[in-house]
């Protein structure tokens, strides 16, 4: 096995293993992790006036009396969270497990006569007065994203087609299959690696599956632009195809390093600016950063590896029909000279026999 063929075989027997344990992992534990937006769930909250809001102390003691009356009463609370407003917070307590309406009720019913209790005692007339909280509670009822994977992988069938007819006839055949293989290849991994790693992933989970495909279409797109410049120049025609691809790809590797990093710099960046707007974006920029790395590592490995192989198979299949060529046109040309030969060898004789007529 040679060299490149080696590095072939690791690379997509490491992914292989890595592909596998992940869809194990997705069916053991039921999909993937869910991010809170995905399944229906019970909410109550709690709204309050800029008072509240404002005073991070009034904010605090509102948090932990209704996370503690809440847990009293007998729920479950799974999470929550803050959101604020020009004119308003409010706090959003989500419920673990299936409530009826009575239930759901009395959680309130609590909650309602605790804060009550608590303005009534405190002595800072703003709070205790004049500010305004109220409690209330609903079901949210999310879409399953699992119905709408079958519509994602018809949609990422058609562009990894797609992107092999466009590399195929822009480039050439073999950088057209090594980019449906590498783009069949970058999908898979990336979805694996959430499901293994378990991070937190739901509605947003075939974005990242369409991350993963187009940002590897932009990147192998590079590295074969690159190569196919490369392979006009003089001194890559004398090279055997293996050591032309591998010096090729060599030269693409700061340009799609910085590339990465620009992207991956752009993702942490978005993420901050969710968390600070209160749209919270850390499930989004954890796959976001895996798919980058996923599409890294296969434009400057994977793909040059398989395209690699082709091109040596074209290049030894197209040096066989050369020399076959030769070997023919060869032929032809002794046979020519043979005729010709043969034709002067006749006319001579004829040209004696006359004369010794």
């Amino acid at each position: 096995m040679t060299k490149n063929n080696k590095c072939l075989f690791i690379s997509l027997a490491v992914s292989l293993v890595l592909i596998i344990v992940g869809v194990v992992m997705f069916s053991v534990l039921g999909g993937f992790n869910d991010d809170g937006f995905t399944k229906d769930k019970t909410v109550i909250t709690v709204t309050g006036d800029p008072i509240v809001t404002v005073r991070e102390d009034f904010r605090n003691d509102l948090d932990e009396l209704c996370k503690t009356t809440l847990e009293d009463a007998g729920a479950k609370v799974g999470g929550g969270r803050y959101l604020e407003t020009t004119d308003k917070g409010t706090f959003e307590y989500t419920l673990n497990g299936s409530y009826d309406e009575a239930t759901l009720e009395t959680y309130v019913k609590a909650l309602e006569t605790a804060i009550s209790t608590q303005k009534a005692g405190e002595t800072d007339k703003t709070f205790g007065e004049t500010s305004f909280i109220y409690v209330a509670q609903h079901r949210q009822n999310n879409l399953d994203y699992y119905k709408y994977m079958w519509t994602f992988a018809i949609a990422a069938a058609v562009v990894v087609v797609l992107a092999f007819a466009y590399f195929a006839i822009r480039f050439n055949l073999g950088m057209g299959i090594a980019m449906g293989i590498a783009g069949v290849h970058d999908v898979l991994l990336a979805l694996a690696l959430v499901a293994l790693l378990r991070i937190p992933a739901g509605v947003g989970i075939a974005a990242i599956g369409a991350f993963a495909l187009l940002f590897s279409v932009f990147l192998n797109g590079f590295v074969f632009g690159r190569m196919r410049r490369d392979f006009k120049s003089d001194e890559y025609k004398e090279l055997p195809a293996r050591e032309a691809v591998e010096r090729s790809a060599k030269g693409s590797r700061k340009p799609v390093f910085v590339t990465a990093i620009i992207m991956l710099a752009v993702i942490v960046v978005l993420g901050v600016i969710g968390v600070v707007t209160g749209f919270d974006l850390t499930s989004f920029m954890l796959c976001a950063l895996v798919a980058v790395l996923v599409n890294t590592y296969s434009s400057l490995v994977l793909s040059p590896s398989i395209f690699a192989v082709f091109k040596e198979k074209f290049d030894a299949a197209k040096a066989k029909k050369a020399k076959y060529n030769f070997d023919a046109e060869k032929k032809k040309q002794k046979e020519k000279v043979q005729t010709v030969g043969e034709a002067k060898s006749e006319q001579i004789g004829r040209a004696s026999c006359r004369e010794r007529v």
